[in-house]
């Protein structure tokens, strides 16, 4: 048996893996969430942005899905199995199309969500809410396969990665390429902290990634409506 065979086994098996354990999630998390399957009275947008939590039924009572998330996380699992045939297959000739596909589907159809200014904000302010499940996606693809929403799903990175034209890049210094690198943890850490003392997110209006796909928003960004910035 030679390697290339053991390698497509291996990834049968983790796509196999991968969907058993996105169904098991999606039948059992909303399950425990309260007020399943009722109606969203979550509010105006910029109400979403303050976490509160829920003292009496009727606050309870909100929707677990919400802005079109069971289509949402669907989607990320269809790119999900893409990526992970195009991997187990080393078919890495199709990437450049899955990765157009992700321009247009989860970018200009679907508003580009799971936008990496506030996603790790939201899904902190709204964990007993479908913003859970979808935060959850990526993160099993990546114990699966890597950085694999990164590399092969995300539509802000896949945008990115069409437009590159290498003779035009401008070069950073690795010791400024070192100092940068550092400084996307001390961000991480300052959002989470912020989010856990003050129950408010931050810049969600001023997101350099969704004026591509919004078309709208803010002036100094452009960005688009604060309900579909995950």
């Amino acid at each position: 048996m030679n390697s290339t065979t053991i390698l497509s086994k291996s990834g049968r098996l983790s796509l196999v893996a991968f969907v058993l354990l996105i169904i098991v999630i999606s039948l059992t998390v909303p399950l425990f969430a309260d007020g399943f399957g009722s109606s969203s009275n979550f509010g105006s947008p910029e109400e979403t942005h303050t976490f509160q939590t829920p003292e009496s039924a009727p606050q309870a009572s909100t929707a677990y899905f919400i802005h079109r998330q069971p289509l949402k996380i669907a989607l990320l699992v269809v790119f999900g199995v893409l990526a992970l045939g195009i991997i187990a297959t080393r078919r890495y000739e199709l990437r450049r199309w899955v990765l157009l596909l992700s321009v247009i589907v989860l970018g200009f159809v679907m508003g580009g969500f799971l936008c990496p200014t506030t996603a790790v904000q939201n899904v902190i302010l709204k964990f007993n809410t479908g913003y859970l499940l979808l935060f959850l996606v990526p993160i099993v693809l990546a114990l699966l396969a890597g950085r694999l929403f990164c590399g092969y799903i995300c539509p802000f990175g896949a945008a990115q990665e069409l437009l590159q034209v290498r003779k035009l890049a401008l070069k950073i210094p690795l010791r400024w390429m070192g100092v940068l690198s550092k400084l996307r943890y001390v961000l991480l850490v300052y959002w989470v902290v912020r989010v856990l003392v003050t129950g408010t997110a931050i810049l969600q209006d001023y997101s350099p990634f969704k004026p591509l796909f919004s078309w709208g928003g803010t002036r100094p960004s452009r960005s688009g409506s604060p309900r579909y910035l995950l």
